[in-house]
């Protein structure tokens, strides 16, 4: 089984390609305002920016990367640690803008490459130490070495570890609801766990 980012197959030791379509997209980079270029991978499509190598994947493909990588992880035996393990510190690889132009430049809200509205910000999976940047409806822009960063951490077994602690908030979460409710008070339905990890 061939797997997002790796070069080769971890079962049969097939070499895997990224294909790059050279396809231009009709979007531009949020960092450097030029026009993004078709990537296909084995699992997933992305646009690619010539200038920064930053890559904007859409929703359903990320959450295939992720999935992927999460997958790999279970099948390795990745285990919880005995100790709580804190939350790595915020990391950045902000590239500066290129010569399309200054669009997000070094912001921390660029905008969407679809929608060009201004783009959430956020620790990939609260834990990671990933800044992702995404709009919720049209997908997520990784600065360069963000992608092999975010796999790395699900691979090491981030999400199970995430997934725990959770399960954990969102019981509490749900008991405080039902506290609540006894008492009169009218309070919506928590978020789901996936809506947790990824899109809050």
């Amino acid at each position: 089984m061939m797997w997002f980012t790796e070069q080769f197959c971890s079962k049969c030791g097939r070499q895997g390609q990224a294909v790059e379509a050279g396809e231009m997209l009709n979007m531009n980079c949020p960092r450097c305002a030029v026009q993004l270029r078709s990537v296909a991978f084995d699992h997933a499509t992305a646009g690619e920016c010539p200038t920064c190598t930053g890559l904007w994947i859409a929703p359903t493909d990320f959450e295939h990367i992720c999935h992927d990588a999460d997958q790999r992880a279970v099948d390795n035996g990745s285990v919880l640690p005995t100790a709580p393990v804190p939350p790595r510190p915020m990391t950045s690889t902000r590239a500066e803008p290129g010569p399309g132009g200054v669009a997000g430049g070094g912001s921390m809200y660029p905008p969407c490459a679809v929608c060009r509205q201004p783009m959430a910000h956020q620790n990939f999976a609260q834990r990671s130490g990933v800044r992702i940047n995404r709009c919720r409806q049209h997908g997520v822009w990784l600065d360069k070495g963000e992608l092999r960063t975010i796999v790395d951490f699900i691979r090491a077994g981030g999400l199970v570890l995430t997934r725990a602690i959770e399960t954990e908030n969102l019981k509490r979460a749900r008991r405080d609801l039902a506290q609540q409710q006894r008492a009169g008070e009218d309070h919506s339905e928590p978020p789901s766990m996936w809506e947790r990890l990824f899109w809050l």
